[in-house]
């Protein structure tokens, strides 16, 4: 065990909370990879937090479902460490600024990241707004 977590001797997990490094994935990783971009694609439009293990990637999206205009985007606030396998992920969706012109037409907004851990097999978070 690599100091973080334990055991307690009733056999649960005692919570860790610890920093999650990660990286924002651009659609220029999408492009040089099909099976993200077609699983990316295929969640995007569901609001909430998705993820999709591919080797010792794993890949968060957080969707903010559909909106009524452009200028909508998703911040993620946190990504964190639960125990030794759960990962969490809070974000937030702001709105277009009062007065700024926007697209006129349904949007989905979304953030999706990127963290390396063969040990993380769920995913769970909150997303406001």
């Amino acid at each position: 065990m690599n100091g973080v977590g334990a055991t307690n001797i009733e056999g649960g997990v005692i919570p860790v909370v610890k920093s999650l490094h990660y990286r924002e994935v651009t659609s220029l990783d999408m492009a040089q990879d099909q099976q993200i971009q077609q699983w990316l694609e295929s969640h995007r439009h569901e609001k909430g937090i998705h993820y999709k293990r591919k080797g010792k990637k794993i890949y968060i999206l957080i969707s903010g479902g559909e909106r009524p205009t452009g200028g909508y985007k998703v911040v993620i606030d946190q990504a964190r460490l639960e125990t030794l396998d759960s990962a969490y992920v809070s974000a937030h969706i702001t709105g277009p600024k009062p007065g700024v012109m926007v697209v006129q037409k349904l949007t989905y907004p979304y953030a999706c990241i990127q963290v390396e851990s063969e040990d993380i097999k769920n995913v769970q978070g909150a997303l406001m707004g």
